[in-house]
């Protein structure tokens, strides 16, 4: 499977984000990820195309496919042991601490905008799902919300780091 690297900010070189309809072969461009996210299922919508349930994984792949290699990487999610190795990592290194190992409320809602996105920029391409205390939400490592409020944690997407 292929992930974009980085959706908060245009891609190389030119900076505008592709789909191509499968059907059609119309292409839409677009600057920023939510704006052709938008304008997509503006397309899809006006056209009587359907919208599944895998709407963001499915925009994400036509993207890839239609853009240059090193906007993509592949991607596989982390096994279970390598979700246990990244939380062991982070539990160790907050217990290593001199100060709170709990980030601000703040800090905490920052962290989780970048990962769900907000109304500024899109929601990371690697957020799996919930960030309540133990559900999954980065596809990227498998960390739970309870990495979010570590401060010692850091993002392996490099969207946010140690505040």
């Amino acid at each position: 499977m292929r992930k974009i690297r980085d959706n908060s900010k245009g891609p190389p070189p030119d900076g505008l984000w592709r789909w191509r309809c499968p059907e059609t072969g119309l292409v839409i461009t677009n600057l920023n990820f939510i704006g052709l996210e938008k304008a997509v299922k503006k397309y899809l919508k006006a056209n009587n195309y359907p919208i599944g349930a895998n709407f963001e994984q499915d925009l994400e792949q036509n993207v890839c496919a239609n853009m240059a290699d090193s906007v993509c990487e592949d991607w596989e999610p982390p096994s279970v042991l390598e979700k246990m190795s990244t939380l062991a990592r982070a539990l160790y290194q907050a217990a290593k601490t001199v100060h709170s190992p709990l980030v601000t409320p703040e800090e905490l809602q920052d962290r989780r905008d970048w990962c769900t996105g907000n109304a500024e920029r899109p929601r990371c391409n690697f957020f799996a799902g919930s960030t309540n205390l133990l559900r999954v939400a980065c596809g990227k490592c498998g960390c739970s919300g309870l990495k979010l409020a570590l401060r010692s944690s850091v993002c392996p997407a490099n969207k946010w780091s140690k505040l």
